[in-house]
């Protein structure tokens, strides 16, 4: 095998790893590239562009709608596309036509015994249209089943009824979504006669009105509104009977929980340190103490229309008067942090890049195998440069657009586990052990970041922070920390993989195997040292959050047992209990350790640390503990047999 060894001349090292150089300015280049605002020629032939930058509160984070869409369409369809339709074109359709997405299957079930359920015929690709669930689910046996799930907590739930009750919840987020210009569409509960529309000076067209042309007319309203109106409506007629009635509905129809509970809030009503962020049919209630609301609005009304009869000129007339008029309303922090680049960011979609560098620098280790090894090893390099590149690049945008450092929720730490397994694969690369760091820098990258889109379909994965994790200072030293060791022991764990693969199928290259076992010894090492220091600052921060340093937390117990697992592994290796095989196996049952730790005792949803609670990985950490006890009951033995 062609090494790059302290023998080696220095500027050939200088050679290989400055070619990481290059593919960076490149990944920068064809990050900005394909992120260049522009949405293509949408459906309509109107350009998203402006309407994307509008500031909407979810969750309680102000986001850009780009954001937004993405999420809801991500967590109603487990992707970011429909078809060949972006998020936002999708939610444009969604909340200025509602009736041109009903039939689009986009609502994805996984189960499939849930369509049998609600009456519909089961789809290969597991996606279903609004219109067919909907006539499904009201039906009176599955609403009374509805009802029965919601009764039942959550935990106790089968995975029928979870995935039952968690499509009708999408169903019901969708309709909401569909209802946003409830506050602009007529409605027969507005409808009056001919003399009094032309009394209050309104022109319908013959239609019924909509709560924003009576709001429109609030005045004129008002000034016919009986005087002796709490005798009832029994005692009036005429004008004074219609105007009485068409407040009465308003008001009902206002105060409604359906109305107060839809989503798009994108009206803020405040000042800046204490904004009650609105949807359009919320913010018809403070009219009365804000009639400036009422311009945003017409302005809402304004793009709507502008859409509908494709007129780009004025869509984004609307948008840009809307987005200052509620700028100023809100003051100077209304964005979120770095609105451009979160775009920037949506669009281009680093991860997705990283994977695919990754998954071809994998392919191309494994060739160097076979072939071509030093050609195939220099071509991986490349490719794992321009990963690292846009992985890089992802990891810096998440942390300046949430102002917050690289690890804040689930999704985060498989981002920058898989981060530091690259890095590490990269450092055993530098420093002679170029085959070990290829195959670890390009197996981990790839295969954490795939499980990492598990996790992005939960929610908002830059969302507020739980109040027990909202702490910089602790983000950046205990849990970053602590994940940094759960880093160096996925990849101790892959390294004995190969090591235990090297030995049963490889040469009997001593120098190889030495290699590579000091590279496995070196990753356990950097992982215990990472993992004991965290959870000793875990301590410290526990001492000060809740009074005590040490509690026997579910949470706390995982990160124990890592450091034990660890430092047994090394006693057992100096002590001669095991060999390099025997310690291999260790490093693989240590990634079990890492798993239980990490997101498995979330499972349990129960101590001071549940808040990292996700459902549905227990059966995949199954599948992976089984598959990995049958991989290391065939190979050890086989491979100590071979070795001896």
């Amino acid at each position: 095998m062609s090494r790059m060894g302290h023998g080696k001349p220095r500027a050939l090292r200088r050679g290989l790893f400055g070619s990481f150089a290059w593919p960076a300015v490149a990944c920068c280049a064809l990050f900005v590239a394909t992120a260049t605002p522009g949405h293509g020629a949408e459906e309509r032939g109107l350009s998203l562009k402006e309407f994307a930058r509008i500031t909407v509160l979810a969750n309680g984070r102000k986001m850009p709608l780009d954001s937004y869409a993405r999420i809801n369409l991500l967590q109603l369809s487990g992707r970011q596309r429909h078809g060949k339709e972006s998020a936002l074109a999708w939610l444009a359709r969604a909340i200025f036509d509602p009736e041109s997405v009903l039939d689009d299957r986009f609502i994805r079930i996984d189960n499939p015994e849930i369509a049998d359920a609600v009456g519909v015929e089961r789809d290969d690709h597991r996606r279903y249209g609004f219109r067919e669930l909907a006539q499904g689910y009201s039906q009176e046996n599955n609403l009374v089943m509805v009802q029965r799930i919601a009764g039942i907590d959550d935990k106790e739930r089968t995975p029928f009824e979870k995935e039952f009750f968690r499509t009708y919840n999408n169903m019901v987020s969708f309709s909401h979504m569909m209802s946003t210009y409830l506050f602009a569409d007529p409605h027969r509960d507005f409808a009056a006669s001919e003399e009094t529309l032309a009394t209050l000076g309104i022109e319908t067209g013959g239609n019924p009105l909509s709560a924003l042309q009576m709001l429109r007319h609030i005045d004129a309203i008002r000034s016919h509104f009986p005087a002796d109106h709490q005798s009832g409506m029994d005692n009036l007629a005429g004008i004074e009977r219609d105007v009485f009635q068409l407040v009465a509905n308003l008001y009902s129809r206002r105060q409604a929980s359906h109305g107060q509970n839809l989503p798009f809030e994108v009206i803020p009503y405040g000042n800046e340190e204490a904004a009650d962020w609105m949807s359009p049919w919320q913010a018809t209630l403070h009219i009365g103490g804000d009639p400036g609301i009422i311009d945003e609005l017409n302005l809402l009304e304004a793009m709507r229309h502008a859409y509908r009869s494709g007129r780009q000129l004025e869509f984004d007339r609307a948008v840009r008067d809307f987005r200052k008029r509620t700028s100023l309303r809100a003051g100077p922090g209304f964005e979120t942090r770095y609105p451009s680049l979160e775009l920037l960011y949506n669009r281009a979609n680093p991860f997705l890049y990283a994977k695919f560098w990754y998954a071809l620098a994998f392919l191309v280790s494994l060739a160097s195998l076979a072939f071509w090894e030093r050609r195939c090893l220099f071509a991986a390099t490349i490719l794992i440069a321009v990963g690292l590149a846009f992985h890089t690049t992802g990891l810096l945008s998440r942390m300046l657009i949430m102002g917050r450092p690289p690890v804040t929720n689930l999704y985060a730490t498989f981002l920058f586990v898989s981060w530091i397994c690259v890095l590490l694969g990269v450092a055993l690369m530098r420093f002679g052990r170029r085959s070990v760091g290829a195959l670890l820098a390009s197996l981990a990258g790839f295969a954490l970041l795939m499980l990492s889109g598990k996790f992005a379909t939960e929610g908002d994965t830059m969302g507020v922070l739980v109040a027990v994790l909202d702490s910089n200072f602790w983000l950046a030293t205990h849990v970053v920390t602590i994940t940094i060791g759960y880093a160096g022991c996925c990849a101790a764990g892959v390294v004995g993989h190969i090591y235990i693969l090297q030995a049963l199928f490889g040469k009997k290259d001593r120098a190889r195997l030495r290699g590579t076992y000091q590279a496995m010894f070196g990753m356990l090492a950097f992982g215990l040292i990472f993992s004991a220091v965290g959870t000793i600052l875990g301590g410290i921060w526990a001492d000060q959050s809740w009074g005590r340093f040490w509690g026997w937390d579910p949470k706390e117990n995982g990160a124990l047992m890592i450091v034990l697992w660890c430092a047994l592994l090394f006693h057992a290796r100096l002590s001669g209990m095991v060999r390099e095989i025997g310690l291999a196996a260790g490093t693989i049952i240590g990634i079990f350790m890492v798993v239980l730790a990490w997101f498995g005792i979330n499972l349990l949803g129960v101590g001071l640390h549940s808040y990292g609670f996700t459902s549905g990985t227990a059966v995949g950490m199954l599948v992976f503990f089984v598959a990995e006890t049958i991989f290391m009951a065939i190979t050890v033995p086989l491979a100590r047999r071979r070795m001896a």
